[in-house]
């Protein structure tokens, strides 16, 4: 019994189980403030560093006996270390200029430990293809729990967004336990992909009519968010999606397609008809032009990076770039290859760039099913448009950039790897 045990431990098919703790561990410190509250609350440095410990733990624990140094290890290992000490040499000098913000060496760090543990160790590391199932299921649960508890705490709000009941009070946006509703509808996001990945997976009906509901459940919790990007990106998503699958005929794909437009566009015309204060709400079109003020942010990302060739290759740091936007009262200029040019310049921008090109390569090229890879690339295609409006995946600590790297980068290129026929998979002890 024991030893049955141990076998499961040491399984490197445990991985994908502990990929999903390590995006809930860095989400607890967020749900424990927000749980019972309509207020926004952020998670303080502590609780973050603290998650990242627990992570690295867990992770170097799972590694200890599975490292393989491999020569492409070896060689993305080297690439990081050379933009790792570019990285705090530039920090340095700006250290002796006393021009520098102290949480920035801690974020170089963090980063540099995020991508040895969640990517460079995972490049030749394989489980049974089944087990990715696994992670997804995490995210799927999850998803459902956090919009119970939404629809629990904003029951109210909800009804009075739809004018199905009258309110003097404030009527709050929903956002379930996260810190706001642009968090929530990544979240949300990631649980769809997570969705239609297991509705590809399982072949029992009464399991893929939960998924149906839970697909239900989880456009209507992301339409209450009133986040236009993570709506958008979704449909996006799931008609990218529709269109790249194999599993569906052409002719069906166009009757589908001209049924949903028209059923779209009729949905719009009636909410314009019964409840058009919901529609302006939900699209904002006088906001449209400055993307919601992200235009403003980003030049002045734009002539910080001009003002010297040094910022514009190596940038100025996360947090020095905060400055630039603290008088807006925000701490993110929307944009993840803003974040990046800003952070570490071009050479930053160009190298996380490299890495999910790395992993796209790898899945193309893979014997993946082709019903898994109409999957992926549906979802790369949407996430990079996604990264254009929100600060996503940004390599460091945190919830949100710690669910990112995990669910964009490391699940993928752990499938591409994992996807020959199961039986010439070996578990390793």
């Amino acid at each position: 019994m024991f030893e049955k045990i141990k076998e499961k431990i040491t399984s490197k098919n445990l991985l994908p189980l502990i990929l999903f703790l390590v995006v809930l561990i860095n989400f607890i410190p967020l749900i424990k403030v927000n749980i019972l509250t309509k207020k926004s609350f952020s998670v303080e440095l502590i609780p973050m560093i603290v998650a990242m410990g627990i992570e690295c733990v867990i992770l170097i624990l799972y590694y200890l006996k599975k490292i393989k140094f491999t020569k492409e290890v070896i060689i993305n290992f080297g690439v990081l270390l050379i933009v790792t000490i570019a990285s705090f040499v530039i920090q340095a000098i700006a250290y002796k200029n006393n021009n520098y913000e102290v949480l920035d060496f801690a974020n170089i760090a963090c980063k540099f430990v995020n991508v040895i543990l969640l990517f460079v160790l995972v490049l030749n590391t394989k489980v049974e293809e089944k087990y990715i199932n696994t992670f997804m299921k995490g995210i799927l649960y999850m998803g459902l729990i956090a919009c119970l508890q939404n629809m629990i705490l904003y029951f109210q709000d909800i009804l009075g967004h739809f004018n199905l009941v009258k309110t003097t009070e404030k009527i709050y946006l929903c956002k379930s336990f996260f810190a706001h509703k642009n968090q929530f509808a990544l979240f949300l996001f990631t649980s769809i992909i997570a969705t239609i990945f297991l509705f590809q997976k399982e072949n029992k009906t009464a399991y893929k009519v939960f998924l149906g509901i839970a697909l239900v459940i989880f456009g209507l919790n992301l339409i209450v968010t009133f986040s236009r990007t993570g709506t958008a990106m979704s449909i996006l998503f799931l008609v990218l999606w529709f269109l790249f699958t194999n599993k569906i005929k052409i002719k069906t794909k166009i009757i589908l397609g001209i049924i949903a437009a028209v059923c779209g566009i009729a949905c719009i015309a009636i909410l314009n008809e019964v409840n058009p204060v919901l529609l302006k709400k939900l699209l904002r079109l006088e906001s449209v032009k400055t993307f919601t003020g992200r235009t403003v942010f980003w030049d002045l990302a734009e002539k910080e990076l001009m003002l010297s060739p040094a910022n514009t290759i190596f940038g100025i740091g996360r947090f020095k770039a905060e400055e630039l936007i603290a008088k807006y009262n925000v701490t993110q200029f929307h944009n993840t290859y803003v974040e990046f040019l800003v952070s570490g310049g071009i050479v930053e921008l160009l190298y996380f760039i490299a890495l999910y090109l790395i992993v796209i390569i790898k899945m193309i090229k893979s014997k993946m099913d082709r019903k898994y890879k109409s999957i992926y690339i549906a979802m790369f295609i949407s996430y990079a448009i996604y990264m254009c409006f929100e600060s996503l995946g940004r390599f460091s600590i945190g919830c949100s950039d710690t669910l990112c790297l995990i669910f964009f980068l490391t699940i993928p290129l752990l499938h591409a790897n994992s996807c020959k026929k199961e039986e010439g998979v070996e578990e390793s002890k």
